[in-house]
């Protein structure tokens, strides 16, 4: 008589686990800086050029907003992260041939969002500082055909 297969413990985190996740773990933590310097540098001095051009947008600011959510629960993210692939590791008997690709996957996300924020304060940035030198009165727009806006 064969024993069911669904009734044996998953096995044991196998040893080609590990280079994945430090492979995954080098491009995350150079990530996390450039996030952590965005959130603590660059984000309040784009809220201040925006402060001082007196320029209003809430859905910018909400988006502003989100940065510091995760910024203030950071550590309760990652500890839940590390308890779902723990889980997966430990308990999911298919994990090991999905490990790679969502692995991959997660990384290749954290990253481009990374980068995606990084790059939203930038162009905030620079839609601030136009308009900032405009109510300064030391850049007017260019005028085409003649026209004006006074």
């Amino acid at each position: 008589m064969s024993e069911d297969p669904m009734n044996h413990p998953a096995p044991a985190t196998s040893p080609r686990a590990w280079p994945t996740y430090l492979r995954s773990i080098s491009l995350i933590i150079p990530c996390g800086f450039v996030w952590l310097f965005s959130v603590i540098v660059i984000q309040p001095r784009t809220i201040a050029i925006w402060e001082h051009a007196q320029i209003e947008a809430e859905n910018a600011l909400a988006f502003f907003a989100i940065g510091w959510a995760l910024f203030d629960n950071f550590r309760i993210l990652a500890a839940a992260s590390v308890l779902i692939l723990l889980f997966f590791e430990l308990k999911v008997r298919c994990w090991p041939k999905f490990r790679e690709p969502v692995v991959f996957g997660l990384t290749v996300v954290s990253v481009f969002l990374t980068l995606l924020y990084v790059t939203w304060l930038s162009v905030c940035s620079s839609l601030a500082i136009p308009e900032q030198m405009r109510r300064e009165g030391v850049w007017t727009p260019r005028v085409e055909n003649g026209d004006s806006d006074k």
